[in-house]
Order: structure tokens, then sequence, then C-alpha cells
């Protein structure tokens, strides 16, 4: 109970933070983590076979957000209404819980496993390495691969052209447009770091780990604070937004 206590106030302190935020910054994820973490509240108790199912609908549901019809209907709303700020939550967003959630139930489910063992950490690690892997096969050739066969086996352009847009946007690789493919490639890249940096902490002693540990939890305050710097920066005379990459790279 006290931890659901210290999570729940938690997850109303990003909601607000997130929100305020989000004034100056649209594409904030405060307010997205905090309601993250109150879905993971309502399935803490879940088994685990429970908690994989729970994230693969959220996966499953993220594909409405491609739909003509459903895209028309989200972008009726005006952004400054309820309605407006509930569809970027759930699907306009930037990080919306459909389909990220799904990420945030699957580390729910990795919380649960000892991946210090390496039985358990190294089949993990081989399947994110294969699930990123095949992402981004999909990204590359699937498109095109489905595109030549409809085109070898029906004479209508625009049906090929439909087919093609969509499955374009749903194995795109782009964080602004969260496709089910780029999710299933950041659920595997994201398996890959958290397992290999479990078989590193078990090799090491305990110095290093601990100022990983100092910087993870700071992560909230550099997360705002580089912010705040950016904006600040974008305020000084003659700031341009055309610098070479070099010059970018160093300001960061």
């Amino acid at each position: 109970k006290n931890s659901r206590d210290t999570l729940s106030k938690r997850a109303v302190f990003l909601l607000l933070s997130g929100l305020v935020l989000s004034r100056i910054w649209p594409a904030d994820i405060l307010h997205f983590y905090g309601f993250f973490i109150l879905i993971g509240l309502a399935m803490v108790q879940l088994s685990n076979a429970h908690l994989l199912a729970g994230a693969a609908l959220f996966w499953s549901v993220g594909f409405l957000g491609f739909s003509d019809s459903m895209c028309r209907y989200l972008e009726s709303f005006g952004p400054e209404s309820l309605s407006g700020w509930l569809a970027d939550l759930f699907f306009t967003g930037y990080y919306p819980v459909f389909p990220w959630a799904s990420l945030y139930i699957l580390g729910m489910w990795l919380g649960r496993l000892n991946l210090k063992t390496p039985h358990i950490a190294i089949p993990l690690l081989v399947s994110g390495f294969l699930a990123a892997v095949l992402s981004e096969y999909a990204r590359c050739f699937i498109p095109d691969m489905v595109l030549k066969a409809i085109l070898a086996h029906c004479t209508c352009d625009e049906t090929a052209a439909h087919i093609f847009i969509l499955l374009s946007k749903l194995t795109a690789m782009d964080i602004a447009l969260p496709s089910p493919v780029a999710i299933v490639s950041g659920a595997g890249t994201g398996l890959c770091v958290i397992t290999l940096s479990f078989l590193c902490a078990v090799g090491l002693k305990q110095g290093p780990p601990q100022y990983f540990l100092i910087a993870g939890k700071n992560t909230l305050s550099l997360y705002v604070l580089h912010i705040l710097i950016i904006k600040g920066i974008e305020l000084l005379p003659g700031m341009r937004e055309d610098y070479s990459l070099l010059r970018v790279t160093a300001g960061a």
C-alpha cells in the first residue's frame, strides 16, 4: 500500500509538471509517463501472462490511430478542449498511450525476472536483437515487396498506392509517428540494453554501478533542465536554425 501511495503521488506530480512544461515544450513526455504509472498501478497485481496480454492489447489498439476515418475523427477536436487533450493523450500526441504504454507494461513484466541469471538474460538479449533487426527489415523491404506483388497481379494503381502508403506508415521508424513496427523495434532495443546492462553489472564490482545509479536518479532534473536551456538559447539574439551538424553537436 505504501508503494502504491508513493507511486500515485509521483504519477500526479509528473502529470501536473508535464502539463505545465508542455506549454513551452509541445513534445513533453512527463505527463505521458504519469499516466503510464497510473496504468501500471491498475495492472500491478496481474500475472505475468496477463501483463504480456495487456502489453499486446495496448500495442494492438495503436493500429486504430492509422485508420483514415479514426484520424479524421480525432483531428476534429479542438486542441484546447478536453476531448482534444484526451485524443492527444491516447492517440495523436508525441508518446500516446496507444501504443507506448505497451512498452511500460512490458517493462513491468521484465522487472519481475531475475536478469542477473544468464540463462534468463541471454535468451531475452537474443530475442530483443532479433526483434530490432526484423523490425528494420520490415521497414526497408516489406512496403516495396508488397507493392511489387500487388502490381504484378492487379492493374489498379490507386489501390496499390493506398496499400503502399498504409504499410509505409505501419513500418515507419519515426518517434513522432509511433508505428506498430517502431514499438516492436523499441521493445527489442530496450531488451538488449537492459539485459546487457545487467550482465555487465554482474561482472563489475560495486564501485562503477554506483555512478550510473547517481546519474539515473537525476534523469528527471536533467530532462527538465535541458528543455529550459534549449528554450533559453532560442531567445538569444542571432540564434538560427541552420547551423552545421558539427556546431549543433558541440552545442548539445
